[in-house]
């Protein structure tokens, strides 16, 4: 098959998925009372008002047919109904029996909603003041071919994101371009629409946005030399020196930006998630001991804010301990997200440049999620510094042929599960080793074994930052369970990945945490990667994935 018969073949496929899939979302036959109102003026107990609106505007014109079903029993006789729509009567029907009533969507306008009037309404009772129409017991949404159509300009949207990644897929793999695979793609692609709930469409703007600046990802190394000869950038130590007097001033930058009004809401409990560390803590300090008794967290950072108070007190001896604890948590992300910029920096360098690594480093600094974390008694800014930290010692080892360093790499990985508990998954950037120094599918076999010493380090960081894990293990299991089940259902709901087409924290997070600019341009590297298979861009793009996805 040609490469434009291919692609105009995907073409089809999308636009069938598409209109297939959005089909089976729309929720139909819609009963009274159901989670979101069908009609502007249907009440929970099934009865119109004398006047009530259905939106048409998700749904084709001339194709679309409404089928109602009302109990003909009312006060005062038949309801004797009118239908409206873009101002004009297309329908008029007097209920006298439970037998379907079908109108049909015949005329176009913009923002088409039909209107049902009654000609005859009343009132219940005093008690019930209502002017009502007649009550329904059924809308169904269909078409001549059985499934509702959606309009179509939505399935023109939904089906270029369906051809994106077809298309993407067919470009990094030849083999793909086949009729069958377009064919099972768009089986699953109908799989994932009729997932949705009633044509919930948001995320489809962001999941759209992400698709396309892969695809330009894609086009854009495809058209650049190879990559397979990324080597880390250098420089001789002139201008070594200059770069790392840069990342300095930017790293100032950063400790000016997380320190400034660091005491912001002291000494009220501004954030509710400081209150359980400063109350774990303060049972430390009372009873004398270094258990938290507190294991929705792991402990480093309350040991390491229980440290950061000590030493305040010296600078402060007339401030009671407890007056000063939260500014230490405090302090303690302040330090680790500074820090972290910098970390940035020789991350950047060691794996691909100087002018990277300061790149990296600026946008880090001036993140204003990653600001934002840093200045709070929060695990997320020592969190992310622990993972910086084992990824610097992954990637020097690897760079450098010093297999020993990874077994620091993986002590560190355990000291960022001991930051917050998801920091377990730092533990595949020490896995991965073998691979990245091999540049290839196959492991260089001689890191294997520092690979796996280093893999057994791992309990060893999280034991010794939370020692009581071990030693109140009943206490531990307990609330390890309960962050487990906090984890998976979230404060309210769950919110399902699928529904969200796997970009609400993309779209939510994030674009405003970190910048759209820069997300757009991380974006656009995932189609660099994925093109070009170089490992170290792989090894970069993988271990965003990794944190992404199970969120």
């Amino acid at each position: 098959m040609s490469n434009f018969r291919s692609l105009l073949f995907s073409l089809f496929c999308a636009v069938i998925a598409a209109l297939i899939g959005l089909g089976l979302s729309v929720r139909t036959p819609i009963v009274p009372g159901a989670a979101g109102e069908p009609a502007e003026g249907l009440y929970a107990d099934g009865w119109l008002a004398q006047e009530s609106e259905i939106d048409l505007g998700d749904f084709t014109p001339f194709l679309t047919l409404l089928e109602f079903s009302f109990n003909p029993w009312r006060p005062g006789g038949p309801a004797e109904l009118h239908f409206h729509l873009c101002g004009e009567e297309i329908g008029k029907v007097l209920v006298t029996s439970d037998e379907p009533v079908r109108v049909r969507y015949s005329t176009y306008c913009k923002n088409a909603e039909l209107t049902i009037k009654a000609a005859n309404p009343f009132v219940p009772s005093e008690s019930d003041p209502r002017l009502l129409a007649a009550q329904i017991k059924y809308v169904k949404v269909a078409s001549p071919v059985g499934l509702p159509l959606v309009n179509p300009l939505i399935v023109l949207a939904v089906s270029i994101p369906i051809f994106l990644i077809q298309s993407m897929l067919g470009i990094l793999f030849p083999a793909l371009l086949r009729p069958a695979f377009y064919l099972a793609f768009s089986l699953g692609a109908v799989l994932v629409l009729s997932s949705t709930f009633d044509l919930n469409l948001s995320p489809l703007f962001p999941m759209t946005g992400f698709l396309a600046l892969c695809a330009a990802g894609v086009l854009l190394a495809s058209r650049l030399p190879p990559f397979s000869r990324i080597e880390t950038g250098r420089s001789d130590n002139r201008e070594s020196n200059v770069y790392t007097a840069a990342a300095m001033a930017v790293t100032a930058g950063a400790l000016a930006l997380r320190l400034y009004e660091i005491g912001f809401g002291l000494p009220l409990n501004y954030h509710p998630d400081e209150v359980p560390k400063v109350n774990a803590v303060m049972r430390m300090y009372s009873s004398g001991t270094l258990n938290p008794e507190y294991f929705l967290h792991p402990s480093l950072l309350l040991y390491s804010t229980y440290a950061m108070n000590l030493l305040l007190q010296l600078f402060l001896p007339d401030t009671q301990f407890q007056d000063s604890l939260n500014l230490a948590g405090r302090m303690v992300s302040v330090i680790s997200g500074t820090l972290s910029v910098y970390l940035v920096y020789l991350i950047g360098r060691t794996i691909f440049s100087n002018l990277s690594g300061i790149l990296g480093a600026v946008f880090l600094a001036a993140a204003p999620l990653h600001v934002t974390c840093s200045r709070y008694l929060k695990e997320d800014a020592l969190l992310v510094f622990m993972i910086l930290w084992a990824t610097y010692l992954v990637v020097k080892s690897v760079e450098e042929d010093r297999p020993r360093l990874l077994l620091l790499a993986g002590l560190v990985a355990g000291l960022s599960a001991s930051s917050k508990y998801s920091g377990l998954l730092t533990a595949a950037a020490v896995a991965a080793a073998p691979w990245l120094r091999s540049k290839s599918l196959l492991p260089d076999r001689a890191w294997i074994k520092p690979a796996l010493l280093a893999l057994l380090l791992f309990p060893v960081g999280f034991i010794a930052a939370s020692p009581y894990s071990i030693i109140d293990i009943t206490t531990f299991i307990e609330d390890f369970s309960y962050e487990k089940r906090h984890m998976e259902k979230g404060h309210a709901s769950v919110i399902d990945a699928w529904s969200q087409y796997w970009t609400y924290y993309y779209s939510r997070v994030l674009g405003p945490g970190i910048g759209w600019p820069v997300l757009a341009v991380g974006t656009l590297m995932f189609g660099v990667a994925a093109w070009a298979r170089a490992p170290k861009l792989l090894f970069v793009a993988g271990a965003v994935l990794l944190f992404y996805l199970p969120a």
